[in-house]
């Protein structure tokens, strides 16, 4: 069964909340899992920007369009490949390709806005059938 996580953020930094996803991101990919980063349109920048500046003495490798070797994947819509077993979303969007994800990861700020459209998320899970586990940082 698919793993469901919610980590909310107390701070409503984009910023930090980039940075969060590039921590996790680098977690997740270094125990072997291919990752999917659901972004909107007008993240992709900033998050690319933080997933190659994660650390100052490395980064994150990733593509904004699947390829064969691609192992992080940011993008607006769901792999076509079934390589991905995470998807980590940061995007207002509800996507239903979860059925072959290991595990889902919603990163959500401290601004109300992005709480509300995560709760709408939250709902969608549970008529699924996934139970989340929500973590408050």
């Amino acid at each position: 069964m698919t793993e469901l996580l919610f980590y909310i953020l107390a701070t409503e930094s984009q910023q930090e909340r980039f940075h969060f996803l590039a921590r996790l991101t680098h977690q997740v990919w270094h125990k072997g899992h291919h990752v999917w980063i659901a972004c909107d349109g007008d993240q992709k920048n900033e998050i690319s920007e933080a997933l190659w500046a994660f650390k100052e003495d490395s980064f994150l490798a990733h593509d904004c369009e699947e390829r064969e070797n691609t192992q992080i994947l940011l993008s607006e819509t769901p792999p076509a490949s079934n390589a991905f077993d995470v998807w980590v979303n940061v995007s207002n969007t509800f996507h239903t390709a979860h059925s072959d994800m290991y595990r889902i990861v919603e990163i959500i700020d401290g601004s109300e806005a992005c709480k509300e459209l995560a709760r709408t998320r939250y709902r969608e899970y549970q008529k699924l059938g996934l139970e989340p586990i929500t973590h408050k940082l």
